[in-house]
């Protein structure tokens, strides 16, 4: 058994268990068996009623393969519609993460600029509050004096 077919194996397991709740190596285990049994008993098998009756059985095994084909054909195609919707919606949240970081760092330089600027309104205040202080206490001189 080569690393692909291992792998193979591994990906119709995992849909089986999760679309289905098959168990894959059940199911070979089982065909197996069943192959081997029919091999065996092949051999002695006399008579075309006997034969038609295997016949009839190695048909119907046949079209339950294609039916269990199907259905993990559309089990792909299915996880293969949600993967891609899946990746639709990681792509939208990873853009709007994207914006929100460009907005953040916006609004982090903004701030800046604001405490920047409230600083130099709080020194350019003190400074009008030290002037202001000033010409009263001049004005309070200027008019006990006269």
């Amino acid at each position: 058994m080569n690393v692909q077919q291992t792998v193979q194996e591994t990906k119709l397991q995992k849909l089986l268990d999760h679309r289905y709740g098959w168990d894959l190596q059940y199911c070979l285990k089982v065909n197996l068996r069943l192959m081997m049994g029919y091999a065996a008993t092949n051999i002695f098998i006399q008579g075309s009623e006997e034969q038609g009756q295997l016949a009839s059985e190695v048909r119907f095994l046949w079209e339950q393969n294609q039916t269990l084909k199907e259905q993990l054909s559309q089990g792909s195609r299915d996880k293969h519609k949600e993967n891609d919707k899946l990746r639709e919606a990681l792509a939208r949240r990873t853009a709007k993460l994207e914006q929100s970081r460009a907005e953040g760092e916006a609004l982090r330089q903004e701030r800046g600029r604001l405490q920047d600027r409230l600083e130099l309104s709080t020194q350019e205040h003190a400074q009008l509050q030290d002037a202001l202080h000033s010409s009263r206490e001049e004005l309070h001189r200027y008019t006990s004096s006269s």
